[in-house]
């Protein structure tokens, strides 16, 4: 099996699926795989894969696929992280336009890897004689190291709160700001988290705090390398994930996998990463109300936090372990193609 992987480069806006793609990268190098990663940028030329190679693509790329041939007939796979129509937030018109691109994209592809069981399941649909394998995202060793790290919880002092996600509508990270707004307590948000995939957004966010007075209490640790992420978690008391939706939630697995409790929406593959009511909370994501209600809650309560992170410590974390030799496995079989 030989792999031409192209995908955004790594150097650029730290996200969930940047993360993915590296580690992929790196599990076939420690394996000794022939996957070449061809990082690629739009406004360039396509990548030429050799002719015995399989080419496989980052979903970033789904308006490229969907308007031009850029295979040249060769076998061809989509690595998904997301589906765009997916979005709650989108309005019909947009959600119709992201349907069409990716019906057009799929079209041409001879095989699909998805890191979420929602969008395996909705590709098994839309095409079923394809192959589509599941291959959720696993955690860094330095997330798991993070639980012995973690020092004894303070019962003076704010109650720190962590959210972990690139500053995007979908993820509503202006939308809790309000909703810590209306809560009595005291808090301080530490937010990590890439600010250049929406400006407008990220100023917004930071002009509302200023208006309602919360700039003291905020902190900006901007995006981190997972060594850095998880010496973050280790000093927290409380992970807090308010989106919108999630096709899997890599952020959520690493506070649980670091013994940190979470509160969450349940959106993506949360009710398998939470234990409601052992090691966080969950709500439904347009449970404004209860959200609020729950996170007052855990706030005002330390000893129910500090049950909740020894109930996170002891558990096997669901997502300990990337998945990447089995799929490795599968891809060696598909892309030999025909006898």
């Amino acid at each position: 099996m030989k792999l031409c992987f192209v995908h955004p480069p790594l150097d650029g806006p730290v996200s969930g699926g940047n993360r993915y793609n590296a580690a992929l990268i790196g599990a076939a190098r420690h394996l000794g795989l022939a996957l070449r990663a061809c990082a690629w940028h739009p406004d360039t030329a396509p990548p030429e894969p050799a002719a015995d190679e399989t080419l496989l693509w980052d979903s970033l790329f789904l308006p490229e696929l969907a308007r031009r041939n850029l295979a040249g007939g060769q076998r061809q796979g989509l690595l998904l992280h997301y589906l765009p129509f997916h979005d709650p937030l989108l309005d019909e018109n947009e959600r119709r336009r992201w349907r069409d691109i990716v019906d057009r994209a799929l079209a041409g592809m001879d095989f699909h890897i998805a890191t979420g069981a929602r969008v395996a399941a909705a590709l098994r649909q839309y095409r079923p004689g394809r192959p589509t394998w599941l291959c959720e995202p696993g955690v860094d060793a330095a997330f798991l190291s993070a639980r012995a790290q973690s020092p004894a919880r303070r019962q003076t002092g704010p109650v720190r709160l962590l959210t972990v996600a690139s500053l995007l509508p979908a993820k509503r990270q202006r939308e809790l700001l309000d909703l810590l707004h209306g809560i009595d307590g005291d808090w301080a948000w530490h937010l990590a988290g890439d600010e250049r995939p929406c400006p407008d957004y990220a100023r917004r966010l930071w002009r509302r705090a200023a208006e309602l007075g919360l700039a003291g209490r905020i902190r900006r640790h901007g995006a981190l390398t997972s060594a850095a992420l998880a010496r973050l978690m280790a000093g927290m008391d409380l992970c807090v994930q308010y989106s919108a939706y999630e096709s899997y939630g890599m952020a959520l697995a690493e506070a649980l996998a670091a013994g940190l409790p979470a509160i969450a929406t349940d959106v993506g593959a949360a009710a398998r990463l939470v234990r409601h009511g052992e090691t966080g909370w969950l709500t439904a994501a347009d449970d404004t109300e209860g959200f609020r209600a729950a996170l007052a809650g855990l706030i005002g309560d330390r000893d129910r936090l500090r049950h909740y992170r020894m109930a996170a410590g002891r558990d096997e974390p669901v997502a300990a372990a990337w998945r990447f030799p089995a799929l490795f496995r599968q891809l060696a079989l598909e892309t030999r193609g025909p006898a």
